[in-house]
């Protein structure tokens, strides 16, 4: 799904991607970091996660230092995320939806 969003922003001139988050450090049009303790100069409108369950609790505790609003993606998160999630919601704006991919989407529709 990164590489979906990559591709829309660049197709879109209206959608910059100012940073991303990959334990790998991808190269990219933009700079990736390998956690969010690294961003530091970069402002966005806000954080799109299409990560995994284990990478939600450092989604979750940047924008709830930064008060940046969030679109989590990721699926299999615990109940303990989820109550969080809830809990943010009251202070930082955050969507919450289904895994969003589009094999994942396909699947739902022919079962």
């Amino acid at each position: 799904m990164g590489r979906e969003v990559s591709a829309f922003a660049a197709s879109d001139e209206t959608v910059k991607i100012v940073a991303g988050v990959d334990r790998a450090e991808l190269a990219a049009e933009y700079p990736v970091y390998a956690d969010f303790s690294k961003l530091s100069k970069e402002s966005a409108d806000v954080l799109i996660d299409f990560s995994v369950a284990p990478a939600v609790d450092a989604v979750l505790d940047f924008a709830e230092r930064t008060g940046m609003p969030a679109v989590i993606c990721t699926t299999g998160l615990s109940e303990a995320q989820l109550t969080r999630i809830a809990e943010l919601q009251e202070k930082v704006a955050i969507l919450r939806s289904a895994n969003m991919s589009l094999g994942v989407n396909l699947l739902m529709k022919l079962a």
